[in-house]
Formats: C-alpha cells, structure tokens, sequence
C-alpha cells in the first residue's frame, strides 16, 4: 500500500521554551516537577492554536504547528501572527499561575520557573504532508529551515524570529522589526526579529477572521484530530468529541 503524500503550501511554526536544559539540570528533588512543569507550559500553547493552526508535533520543550495556506498566504500569515501573539500571553499567564501553586515546594525547579521563557520562529514555503499509518509528518526544506532557526546568534531568550519569506506574506507591517544575517546549512540568509510588544501590537491590529468554519476534511486530513484514538470505524472518525465518548461507553456497556 502506498503512504499518502501531497505537496502544499504552508505557514510553519516552532515555539520553544528558553531556559529549559538549565531548568531541568538545576532540578535537585525528582524530574518530575520539571517535566510537569514544562508540559503544562507547552499545554499553555497548544491550547492556544486554532484553525487554520494545526499542532503536528511536540518535540520534548517545543511544538511544531503548520496551517496550509490554500492559496491566501496573508489570511494565513495573519492568522500565524494572531496565534503566536496569543502563545506568548497564554504562557505568561500559566507561568505564573504555576509559580503560584508551586511557592512553597523548594526544588530547584519550581524555584526556578521564572527563568522560563518563550521564543517563536516562523516560515513559509512549500512542505510535503504524509501519512504513515495513523501518524501524520510534514516535510520538505522549509520544515528543516524553521527548525535551524532556533540555533541563532541572537542573544535573546524571548522573541520572534521570521524569514524573509514570511515577511513578504504578512510580517512586513510590524513595528521595530530587526534584521540580522545568520550562516544555515553552509548558506547566509536573512532573517527578522521583533519582541513579543511588537507581536502583540501588530496582533491587535489585524482584523479578526470571519471566514466560514471550513468544510469537513477528507478522511487524511481528519486523522490527525483522532490520531491518538483507535480507529475502528469510519463512523469513529467522524465523530466529534462527544459523540465518540458515547460510542466508546456503548461499546463497554455491550461487552
């Protein structure tokens, strides 16, 4: 059987948290407070991501998410800019809800939550999307170039760094925007870089999308929404949250 794979174009996303290596090597009690420290973070942003965003995979203190573009790269990359506006003000908010309920443990890692910061880089450009089994992977240049990006010269531990490609679609408008050249894969390229006020500013500025809910996806692209869950069916994978919790208990039930 072959594995299904199509080209598109698409905004791509990686956020990270800075400080993370140092965080969890600082960490004296157990691990476990640093991990479940990070997760939450990164749950922080996830649930921040909206259509037409799509979180493909969390790499350990990061998250790669992608939205095709269908042809509007400036609705796309407005709405990218929207959301990583929201990703820095969804992580500020639980760290420091976090740092609250963790005052009075005195680990090394919960002492340290405040050092705990958010960068996001982002892309545009043409990406393969495959499916292998019930796992879904994109791929393709632009896929490798987002994630060169996070080894940078900057020496900042919070900001958005942009390539020229996303500039052209969307990012052009944002005020104090930074250049620097920086040498990936042998090659020196442009890239462009502002702090979160900036993200913010350009956020609040943009109009909010009013476009209809998009048209049910054919069965590849639904998978990724029920990837985590056994597919039994058709009628499983189409299901909504709700209707499935309802399919599962009537399955025990008739056991």
């Amino acid at each position: 059987m072959s594995t299904p794979i199509r080209l598109t174009d698409a905004v791509l996303v990686v956020v990270d948290i800075s400080g993370y290596t140092s965080f969890v090597q600082k960490r004296t009690v157990s691990l476990e407070h640093a991990e479940a420290i990070v997760s939450e973070l990164i749950e922080s942003i996830i649930d921040h991501a909206d259509h037409p965003l799509v979180v493909n995979k969390l790499e350990g203190d990061a998250a790669l998410l992608y939205a095709e573009t269908r042809g509007a790269r400036e609705a796309a990359a407005a709405s990218a800019i929207r959301q990583v506006s929201g990703f820095f003000t969804g992580f500020a908010t639980s760290l420091q809800r976090i740092g609250t309920e963790r005052r009075h443990c005195d680990c090394d890692a919960c002492a340290n939550i405040g050092s705990l910061k958010l960068k996001a880089f982002m892309h545009i450009g043409e990406i393969v999307i495959k499916r292998v089994r019930t796992f879904e992977e994109i791929a393709g240049d632009p896929v490798i170039l987002v994630h060169r990006m996070t080894k940078n010269a900057l020496p900042l531990r919070e900001y958005v760094l942009m390539t020229d490609a996303f500039c052209a679609a969307g990012g052009s408008d944002i005020e104090d925007l930074r250049s620097i050249r920086e040498r990936i894969d042998g090659a020196e390229i442009a890239l462009h870089w502002c702090d979160v006020d900036a993200i913010g500013r350009r956020a609040a500025q943009l109009p909010v999308a009013t476009s209809p809910a998009p048209a049910p996806a054919p069965d590849f692209e639904r998978s990724r929404a029920f990837a985590h869950l056994p597919r039994a069916d058709a009628a499983w994978a189409n299901a909504g949250p709700i209707a499935a919790l309802r399919q599962l208990l009537s399955r025990w039930r008739g056991r």
